[in-house]
């Protein structure tokens, strides 16, 4: 069985919101809610902090729904009940693992790269990986005319590969897209 990945750290501006605390990451500006607070400590509300959590896709605020005379209660969309929001999170010092993005939250943080995204996703499914299991590095390089992608798999992650060098899970590759077209030209493994 596979280890599940471990806490990641996300650096961000912390934020108060209707629906609790929030920490808006530096890379991309999407916000991603923090499970158990209601909001952030005196002196730390709009402050650059990293937070180590675990980051997923669920239903956090309220979903909005009819009462019985036909009105609509408060809450969010019933056709996008769900939300980023870090699990487990906790403020440490410094950030102690790469900056990622979860590959679905680059998709729509990233919209001037999302047709990469896209092709690149497809390219991993092509080869019959599930794009659902890599995080993107949140720094993009531009080469003659590509962008370089740092694709990691989440067995990265896991307790007994965290602090290995090289490709840790043997997984982890870049994808270099096409920078006009955002086409995936080729992947290329780590070492």
């Amino acid at each position: 069985m596979e280890q599940q990945p471990g806490p990641l750290d996300y650096a961000g501006t912390a934020r108060n919101a209707k629906g609790g605390a929030v920490l808006v990451l530096e890379h991309g500006g999407a916000a991603a809610y923090v499970a158990g607070r209601d909001s952030w400590d005196d002196g730390q509300e709009g402050e650059r902090l990293v937070v180590r959590g675990r980051l997923v896709f669920r239903e956090h605020l309220p979903v909005a729904r009819k009462d019985e005379h036909g009105g609509w209660t408060q809450g969010v969309d019933p056709a996008h009940p769900r939300q980023w929001v870090l699990v487990g999170a906790e403020v440490v010092k410094k950030a102690e693992s790469p900056q990622v993005l979860p590959m679905a939250m680059a998709e729509s943080a990233w919209p001037g790269r999302r047709r990469c995204l896209e092709s690149i996703a497809a390219g991993l499914r092509a080869r019959g990986e599930d794009p659902s299991e890599f995080h993107v590095g949140t720094e993009v390089k531009e080469e003659k005319g590509e962008l370089r992608f740092n694709l990691w798999h989440r067995s990265a992650f896991t307790p007994r590969n965290r602090r290995m060098v090289g490709n840790p899970g043997g997984k982890c590759r870049d994808a270099l897209c096409d920078r006009s077209s955002g086409d995936l030209r080729r992947f290329l493994w780590w070492q």
